[in-house]
């Protein structure tokens, strides 16, 4: 009983026990200036510069900006040079491959060879004696043309054997590659034919090899690859290329014919500058028509 009433006589205020400070939360902390935290702020004269190094930095970063723009240019220049660069290695890579196939097999030259001097020898005793200088220089143009045409029937021979033109025409380069580095390889075929050809017909027909000849074959051998190894391309994918490639071949030989001849007996420079216009010509035919026909 008596704990009871004690009790109550708790409950009121003036019974409670005595008040005391009560641990509270500790003040707010108020917001700190932007600046370091236990450094001081700055002196006048360093922080007016900063303004100013600011400035200076974008100015250095505006050259920066036009550093990389032309870094960017010199790439794209750059960039085109290795194409360029690229682009005669892969020339370069073509040649190589025929005039070492041709090394191994000896297929094309000796028969290029064999053709031209019989061609002359059957032409010398053919020929009656006393002939004019012109029918003798046509004889001989004859028989370079045919002979550039029994080269050219074996210029994609290896490609079509061991079907790997396919492989070619769909290597990562330009595929007019491809038909240069025939025509310079036929042409290396072509000029070793010459060597012992010229000199035999100035052996069996009398007249004399002169720079004017020289000129005028020069210049046919340009034509007659350039002409040839496009004409050889087309007739490749052909069952009837060797039908095929003498009549798409000869109709287009007859101005080199008539420029060589003319070249070689008048020795008028019409006949020169007639030979380079042909050649100009188709050269810039066949770069434009070459990827066409291997494609199609």
């Amino acid at each position: 009983m008596g704990g009871a009433a004690r009790a109550c006589r708790l409950v009121l205020a003036r019974h409670a026990p005595a008040a005391r400070a009560l641990p509270g939360l500790p003040p707010r902390a108020r917001p700190v200036r932007p600046r370091r935290a236990v450094h001081g702020a700055r002196r006048g004269g360093r922080g007016a510069a900063r303004p100013r190094a600011r400035g200076a930095a974008r100015a250095r970063h505006v050259p920066r900006r036009d550093a990389c723009a032309g870094a960017v240019r010199g790439a794209g220049d750059g960039a085109g040079g290795d194409r360029a660069v690229s682009y005669l290695t892969d020339i370069g890579a073509l040649a190589r491959k025929d005039l070492r196939l041709e090394l191994r097999a000896r297929d094309t030259l000796p028969a290029m060879l064999l053709f031209v001097v019989s061609a002359l020898v059957v032409f010398h005793f053919t020929l009656p004696q006393g002939a004019s200088r012109l029918a003798a220089f046509g004889l001989l143009w004859v028989a370079l043309i045919f002979t550039a045409l029994l080269g050219l029937t074996r210029c994609f021979a290896a490609e079509r054997e061991q079907d790997v033109l396919d492989g070619l025409v769909l290597a990562p380069s330009d595929r007019s590659a491809i038909w240069l580095g025939k025509a310079i390889a036929m042409l290396a075929f072509l000029v070793a034919a010459e060597v012992v050809a010229l000199p035999a017909f100035a052996l069996f027909f009398g007249p004399g090899i002169d720079g004017r000849t020289l000129a005028g074959v020069a210049l046919a051998d340009l034509g007659i690859c350039t002409v040839g190894t496009l004409l050889a391309g087309m007739a490749a994918a052909s069952r009837a290329r060797e039908l095929l490639l003498p009549l798409l071949f000869l109709p287009l030989a007859i101005p080199i014919v008539i420029g060589g001849v003319g070249a070689s007996v008048n020795g008028g420079a019409r006949y020169v500058e007639f030979l380079v216009l042909y050649d100009t010509i188709f050269v810039i035919i066949c770069l434009a028509s070459f990827e066409y026909v291997v494609t199609e």
